[in-house]
């Protein structure tokens, strides 16, 4: 990432954790980040903690960014 852009890539972090929070809770969420720190992969972790892939909430994010405007 060109560090021009590293404030949108912390911004777009952010805002993504805030959507999975907000969709499907602290609880589930931190089960999310735990996975992940003890080795799942993102894919493993998200199927997980949330039941769907991580492709299918990556998508569900992006579409919610555009219903926003």
């Amino acid at each position: 990432t060109d560090p021009a852009a590293y404030g949108y890539v912390y911004v777009h972090g952010l805002h993504f954790v805030a959507y999975v929070s907000a969709r499907f809770g602290r609880t589930p969420r931190n089960a999310w980040l735990r996975a992940m720190m003890e080795g799942l992969t993102l894919e493993d972790a998200t199927a997980e903690a949330f039941g769907v892939p991580f492709s299918e909430l990556a998508a569900d994010w992006r579409d919610s960014i555009t219903q926003a405007r």
